[in-house]
């Protein structure tokens, strides 16, 4: 579970710093290769802890575990790695956009990604405390980022054709942050119920 944590905090604090390059507040894009790289490692561990587990009835008891928990918990760091991956190609494009968007465009990507984020957290927490209502609350309100998303016209800003291209991509990935932090609620909600 730390393994998770740690992978799940990480993708986070790639988009926050994705944003803040986007924003003008960072220029570090050093660690967003280092991070991406660091949340693949720990996918792969955890994947092989977590395979290992379920062929040892042993290592399930110990670890406190049921073989749909080791089976849930692969889903999800397979979801954060996803995730992770998404958050790096916002990163590639913030820095090829910082100083380039309009202030009104960036805004709206801002507000996106801090709504995205208080998703994912709550999502991830949701899976690991097994917090119904939680999950829940989350699909609930999952239309309301999709509008968010869909609403963005980088059509109607001052752009280059590349930039424009790299907006959309931008977009594209948190569109694709959104499907999979609802997969996280959904798979919590079944995790729960089961």
């Amino acid at each position: 579970i730390k393994s998770l944590r740690r992978s799940y905090n990480i993708s986070s604090l790639m988009l926050k710093e994705a944003i803040k390059i986007l924003k003008q507040e960072s220029t570090s894009v050093e660690n967003i290769q280092l991070w991406e790289d660091e949340v693949d490692r720990l996918y792969l561990l955890l994947r092989k802890q977590l395979g290992f587990a379920m062929k040892s009835s042993l290592k399930l008891k110990q670890l406190n575990l049921t073989t749909t928990d080791c089976m849930n918990y692969l889903l999800l760091i397979k979801i954060i790695e996803n995730i992770t991956d998404n958050t790096y190609y916002i990163a590639k494009d913030s820095i090829e956009l910082a100083g380039k968007i309009d202030k009104k465009l960036l805004e709206k990507i801002d507000e996106v990604s801090n709504m995205l984020l208080v998703k994912y957290e709550k999502s991830v927490k949701s899976m690991l405390t097994k917090d119904l209502e939680l999950a829940n609350e989350i699909l609930d309100k999952k239309k309301r980022i999709f509008l968010k998303i869909n609403n963005i016209n980088t059509g109607q800003y001052d752009l280059s054709k590349d930039n424009q291209v790299r907006a959309d991509s931008l977009l594209l990935n948190l569109f694709n942050m959104r499907l999979n932090i609802n997969d996280i609620s959904e798979m919590a909600i079944d995790h729960i119920l089961q």
